[in-house]
């Protein structure tokens, strides 16, 4: 068992993500990045070596 355990509820969650979203919403659109959904981003890191990945 986790020393410390936190209990925060399913609101604490959705904000978080939605923050991530956000945030995420905006570097791509600073890039000219097109994604058809945002829950995308609520997954995985944005790297400045991805850039190289895509084709504009």
């Amino acid at each position: 068992m986790k020393p410390n355990p936190k209990n925060r509820n399913q609101a604490y969650f959705r904000h978080h993500r939605k923050r991530v979203i956000q945030r995420k919403k905006r570097l791509s659109a600073q890039w000219g990045w097109v994604i058809k959904f945002d829950g995308a981003f609520s997954k995985g890191k944005i790297h400045c070596s991805q850039l190289l990945d895509y084709d504009f």
